[in-house]
């Protein structure tokens, strides 16, 4: 937004005289922003009980491009808001929009200055971790005697099938258990004729 010089004593006279509501008048002033801005109401010939309509003029040296409109004359124009935002209202916008800038700021600097979890840390793992890692993985991989097993296929695969029955062997509590003849027998239904 951009200010635009205060208005001389004729023209705040005359915008006065504009905002005086007479009955012969079809077009009233209802108010100006703090870039300029005016804002009207006006009545359409021949409809006395439609509600009025409601306008924006900008300044003459305005460019279009560069018009902006508050919120609260927004809502003021679209029939949201009955009355007219005062000047104090706007000031008061104005000084809420700069605190609003100043805490985003703060923010945005404090977000800058914690680690970010999208990137990699910095620091190498720790001797005692990779050794961790190191046991954890010999606990899954099959053991290997000599240097012939590694590279030969045949005999890798056949130790590895040989370790695996092992393990399942010694791991599985339910290979140990057998039926016994206090255990019930499994239910099944018998044929019916019809």
């Amino acid at each position: 937004m951009t200010a635009i010089t205060s208005p001389t004593a004729f023209s705040r006279l005359w915008l006065r005289w504009k905002a005086l509501r007479l009955p012969w008048r079809k077009q009233f002033l209802c108010g100006s922003d703090l870039a300029g801005n005016t804002f009207w109401e006006f009545r359409l010939s021949g409809q006395e009980s439609e509600r009025l309509r409601r306008i924006v003029k900008y300044p003459r040296e305005a460019q279009m491009s560069d018009v902006e409109v508050a919120p609260q004359w927004i809502q003021w124009l679209r029939h949201t808001r009955r009355d007219p935002p005062s000047i104090q209202e706007q000031q008061m916008d104005v000084v809420r929009q700069e605190r609003m800038k100043v805490l985003a700021a703060e923010a945005d600097a404090k977000w800058a200055a914690k680690d970010s979890y999208l990137e990699m840390p910095a620091q190498a793992p720790t001797p005692s971790a990779k050794s961790d890692l190191d046991r954890m993985a010999q606990q899954f991989l099959p053991p290997q005697s000599t240097e012939e097993t590694r590279h030969s296929p045949g005999a890798q695969v056949k130790q590895t099938e040989s370790t695996r029955e092992a393990r399942s062997e010694q791991a599985s509590p339910w290979a140990a258990s057998t039926k016994t003849k206090d255990e019930p027998e499994s239910w099944s239904p018998k044929t019916i004729r019809r």
